[in-house]
């Protein structure tokens, strides 16, 4: 796939193999297409299996069920100084995710904010799930230092989640 700077309307032009794009959505389809051929993800069907075991012996057991002290300690609500504390560790320099929400925004959110938040995380804790907005991922590519850029191959995707999730 190749990203032909301009062409003769002035407007950048996305190629990959014989296909042309010049709206932005066709240009996404294309990088998707290029990072599917490029992933890594396993094909292992041994691991992926004990992987989807241990899911849903966790999803069988929730935290309303804990039996011993152990596990009712770890799935204990968080306290409000726990939130402060995740907010305050928060990176400063972090892209937000498809909500815009940024740290910086969660840093200073007002106590009421802090409130909500915290009573929002705390019911996906204790019910084992997490909201679907916070699953969503936008995924942007990053140019690859010292690589040129009119090829596909020469930046990386990257995917930016929610920052509250």
């Amino acid at each position: 796939m190749i990203c032909n700077k301009e062409d003769t309307d002035g407007r950048a032009r996305v190629t990959r193999d014989e296909e042309r794009a010049s709206t932005n959505s066709t240009k996404a389809n294309l990088f998707c297409k290029e990072y599917a051929s490029v992933s890594r993800l396993p094909k292992d069907k041994a691991t992926d299996k004990a992987i989807t075991l241990e899911a849903r012996r966790a999803l069988s057991s929730p935290c309303c069920c804990a039996t011993t002290k152990e596990e009712l300690h770890s799935c204990s609500p968080f306290s409000y100084g726990e939130l402060l504390s995740a907010l305050q560790k928060l990176p400063h320099r972090s892209a937000s995710g498809p909500d815009e929400i940024s740290n910086t925004m969660l840093r200073n959110i007002s106590p009421l904010g802090r409130r909500c938040l915290l009573h929002t995380a705390n019911l996906s804790w204790l019910s084992s799930e997490v909201p679907a907005t916070w699953r969503i991922a936008e995924i942007r590519p990053i140019p690859k230092p010292g690589k040129p850029p009119n090829s596909t191959s020469s930046f990386r995707p990257i995917s930016l989640l929610s920052c509250i999730g």
